[in-house]
């Protein structure tokens, strides 16, 4: 595992022999450090199985550049995906990309993944638009216990959920997204694992009448993946089932090569962070003061 620098991206590198690569697609907000160790593990599952793959933050979120408050959220994060896409293609010279996105991950992989030329791809708990998104996360907010003198989860500034903010630019960006409404395929081949009260099973039917083949199955592991940081899941009989799917055959695997990573960098307001070897890290911690700064941990 090797931390990487593309296009203001901050991401994970997971090297592998395979010809096939993979692009995983966080959930957004609170469900995104729920679920960070298990999809952590997912990453390092899918690398022993023959996938080399890229686990990454969104423009503006986690350690990426940006702010969640600028303009054009959804471009960035939809940009973001084709960026990690490439980036794979460049680093490890995979001859496919799949695309696995969680939530609205999968909502946005959808939408990138014909863009990006995904070969394959995977929807995990997707929600089937980005109006079904708004909806359930305003009133995930509204139900939320907040403190006496907090302002309100729900107002003029936007959505406020677990620490973060949806802002109306980034809402009614969100509303024009519909899965159920494409007229392409995004990918030629699909796997999507659902829940019970989801909308798999008409995503399927529609990918399928787009040309698709589309496989659909239950996600039984879901509601143990969601349930706090604390408490959720590490072990996954749905993350089992995705990298079955996408095993790659049995042609021959190529050469792991070391991955080509950049030098600079992320170019935040007042700072510069560069990737440093731990001999560089224990030098700037001695020597003169430096705006480098080590890799975040996993």
């Amino acid at each position: 595992m090797t931390p990487t620098l593309f296009e203001g991206c901050f991401g994970w590198l997971h090297p592998a022999a395979g010809r096939r690569g993979v692009v995983l697609c966080a959930p957004y907000g609170g469900e995104a450090p729920a679920t960070h160790r298990a999809w952590l593990r997912f990453a390092e599952t899918l690398a022993v199985a023959g996938l080399p793959v890229l686990r990454f933050d969104y423009p503006g979120t986690g350690d990426s550049a940006g702010g969640e408050e600028e303009p054009g959220r959804l471009d960035a994060w939809i940009g973001g995906i084709r960026a990690a896409a490439a980036h794979l293609r460049a680093v490890t010279g995979v001859e496919e990309v799949a695309l696995v996105g969680l939530r609205l991950g999968g909502l946005l992989a959808a939408t990138a993944a014909r863009e990006v030329g995904a070969d394959a791809l995977v929807l995990l708990a997707p929600f089937p638009s980005g109006r079904a998104f708004v909806q359930e996360l305003r009133a995930v907010a509204l139900l939320a216990e907040r403190p006496p003198d907090a302002p309100p989860a729900v107002g003029p500034e936007g959505i406020d959920s677990a620490g973060f903010r949806l802002t109306p630019e980034t809402a009614e960006a969100l509303r024009a997204l519909d899965l159920t409404r494409m007229t392409e395929a995004p990918a030629r081949r699909v796997l999507i694992l659902d829940r019970p009260e989801g909308r798999g099973a008409v995503l399927a039917e529609r990918f399928r009448a787009l040309g698709a083949a589309v496989e659909a199955a239950p996600f039984p592991d879901y509601a143990r993946l969601m349930t706090s940081v604390q408490h959720a899941a590490m072990d996954c009989a749905a993350f089992a089932r995705v990298a079955a799917w996408l095993a790659p055959d049995d042609a021959p695997p190529r050469p792991v090569r070391p991955p080509e990573l950049p030098g600079p960098c992320l170019r935040l307001s007042g700072a510069v962070e560069r990737r440093c070897s731990p001999r560089t890290a224990s030098a700037t911690a001695t020597c003169a003061p430096t705006r480098t700064a080590p890799p975040p941990s996993p």
